[in-house]
């Protein structure tokens, strides 16, 4: 059980046999795309995972709909500093941080308006532009470095 899935009991739905194909070719849109307005796919999976990781994002609550999260101290420091709109974010008049299950991996991504912010923080650096037209991602910088 994975650090983002403690505290659930739900099972996780089976892929769809459209998200199956994609996983199957491993196609542009499975690696990185968006969901509504934040980051999806293998790599919003693998962000939200070292977002977890280093204790930069906790799981606040379960509504039994969704998982919450708030930042930590040092994860609000640490987006703050790599351009993430965080103040925006909490003055958002939505949800601000929840697991969003992923459409093709089956896992949370980060969703709420703290994966909005992130999402364009990305843009905003050069690691990730936005295909116009289309929901798919290209990761064109380096994510590793930008959380380093």
């Amino acid at each position: 059980q994975s650090a983002q899935q403690a505290g659930s009991a739900r099972p996780t739905p089976p892929r769809s046999a459209q998200a199956e194909r994609l996983v199957r070719n491993d196609v542009p849109i499975r690696q990185a795309r968006t969901c509504y307005d934040h980051l999806a796919g293998v790599v919003g999976v693998q962000l939200m995972d070292v977002l977890l990781a280093r204790d930069w994002l906790v799981l606040d609550s379960d509504d039994g709909k969704r998982q919450h999260y708030r930042l930590t101290d040092t994860g609000r420091d640490a987006l703050i500093a790599r351009g993430v709109d965080v103040d925006g974010a909490e003055a958002a008049r939505r949800l601000h941080a929840f697991g969003c299950t992923d459409w093709t991996e089956r896992r949370h991504h980060l969703g709420g308006a703290l994966g909005a912010a992130v999402l364009s923080a990305l843009v905003d650096a050069g690691v990730a532009t936005r295909t116009p037209g289309t929901r798919v991602v290209a990761i064109t910088g380096s994510l590793s470095d930008w959380l380093a």
